[in-house]
């Protein structure tokens, strides 16, 4: 398995930051045919892997949050990533219901 800091590194286009407030941040990511992931993921049908889009978008969290270590409790992919692609993120704040 890779090392989370090296697979935030190794990503060709980085997320657009759409919307970002308290509680709700909204990004798109560019994923294309020449990413080096998707292209070595499966050979003969390049996919782009699910825990690497979490990396990504867990540091945009970090970037848009104020560098607070994000906890991913549930990420739901609707279909495999095939390139090219334009995918859509929604991230929810949970953290200030539990703690209110």
């Amino acid at each position: 398995m890779t090392d989370r800091g090296q697979s935030r590194r190794a990503i060709q286009g980085s997320p657009r930051l759409e919307h970002a407030s308290a509680r709700e941040l909204r990004a798109s990511l560019q994923v294309e045919r020449t990413d080096p992931w998707a292209r070595g993921h499966f050979p003969c049908l390049p996919i782009y892997p699910g825990m690497l889009l979490v990396s990504t978008f867990e540091a945009l969290a970090r970037r848009a949050w104020g560098g607070e270590e994000p906890e991913t409790l549930r990420a739901r992919f609707f279909a495999p990533v095939l390139p090219p692609a334009e995918l859509e993120l929604r991230l929810r704040r949970q953290r200030d219901e539990e703690e209110g």
